[in-house]
């Protein structure tokens, strides 16, 4: 097996052990959340995208160069969240990990963009998104 491939479900599974440790949401409200998230997926990828457009017309490669790259991985971020309609819609896995790698890709640019923002709120919200990423997460095979 890729030992790489392997690392990552470690990965995942510690992730899952720790966030295991949580209350756990009742069964009607993980449904409803699987049931709203590719309908969230497309409005936040929607809106990433078209703010990452914007802010690409106003940022400079040069000069301004943490601001370009900010940029670029908000877009791909929201870039993300739309390639993983399809699998959240027939609860495929891989639907499932392109949220997660696009929670962590903004988590990485609020920590990065840390003028923007305060680090102890990205992190709450990383942690209440990972929650619910975690909680809903036996419903993708």
């Amino acid at each position: 097996m890729n030992k790489s491939r392997t690392s990552v479900n470690g990965f995942f599974e510690t992730l899952g052990i720790w966030f295991a440790k949580f209350p756990p949401l009742p069964k009607a409200v993980r449904l409803f959340i699987i049931k709203i998230m590719p309908f969230i997926a497309i409005a936040f990828g929607l809106m990433g995208i078209l703010s990452s457009l914007d802010d690409f017309g106003g940022t400079r490669l040069y000069g301004y160069g943490q601001d370009f790259f900010i940029t670029f991985f908000s877009l791909a971020a929201s870039l993300l969240l739309l390639f993983a309609i399809p699998g959240l819609k027939e609860r495929k896995i891989r639907g499932w990990k392109l949220l997660f790698w696009s929670e962590v890709i903004n988590l990485l640019l609020e920590i990065v963009a840390v003028y923007q923002s305060s680090i102890l709120l990205a992190l709450i919200g990383a942690i209440i998104c990972f929650y619910l990423l975690f909680q809903i997460r036996p419903y993708y095979k």
